[in-house]
């Protein structure tokens, strides 16, 4: 993630109680993205995301090679450290669309999706994606399954499994590419992808 201002705070009111907290405030384009973080004392760390564009955030074409765009909404608790961490993580994305994503350069279908919604839980050192959908026009995605807890996030080995299940007309329009995807067919319309790899570098099977 690359911010254009970054500001780091310590809050005067946690010291009274022996803790010391700092309050984050990132701009990056549009968006604004604030976080309280425990460093002495305890207690939990919470995120708020705000009008984000996902276009300015390099993640996904750094690791998919996709093409994004969308307004991201999120908030994020969490509490513990490490292994030990346990919180969650809502999501949403207005308007999104997507294309040219490719994952162990596997190329999914191209789409526009009215709504993204996720919810993520952290506990026992594993993340699980309670759920994860993305309802578009003619194609309706979920993700399913979990990762474990690592330092560095990025070397997390994946456990997933992307489902798709596309309307006629819009497999029809993208017949090319489910033709890729034939093997992973499950039943007429259905389509189950094994995500392995990493997190920062994800890979089908």
């Amino acid at each position: 993630v690359r911010a254009d201002r970054f500001t780091v705070r310590l809050r005067l009111l946690p010291l009274l109680g022996g803790k010391v907290v700092i309050g984050c405030e990132a701009r990056i384009g549009g968006g604004k993205v604030t976080a309280e973080v425990p460093l002495v004392g305890g207690g939990k760390m919470t995120a708020d995301i705000k009008n984000l564009r996902l276009e300015d955030v390099p993640f996904f074409p750094s690791v998919t090679g996709a093409k994004v765009q969308g307004g991201l909404t999120a908030q994020a608790t969490l509490r513990g450290q490490a292994n030990a961490a346990a919180g969650e993580l809502k999501l949403e994305v207005k308007a999104a669309e997507v294309s040219g994503v490719k994952i162990g350069g596997l190329p999914l279908p191209d789409a526009t999706y009215r709504t993204v919604q996720g919810m993520l839980r952290a506990s026992g050192g594993k993340v699980v994606l309670e759920s994860f959908t993305l309802d578009g026009e003619g194609l309706y995605v979920r993700l399913k399954g979990d990762f474990p807890l690592t330092i560095p996030v990025s070397a997390a080995p994946l456990n997933l499994t992307l489902e798709l299940m596309p309307k006629p007309d819009f497999l029809d329009r993208q017949k090319f590419v489910f033709l890729l995807l034939t093997k992973y067919v499950t039943s007429p319309g259905h389509y189950e992808i094994p995500v392995r790899g990493t997190l920062g570098k994800p890979a089908v099977f």
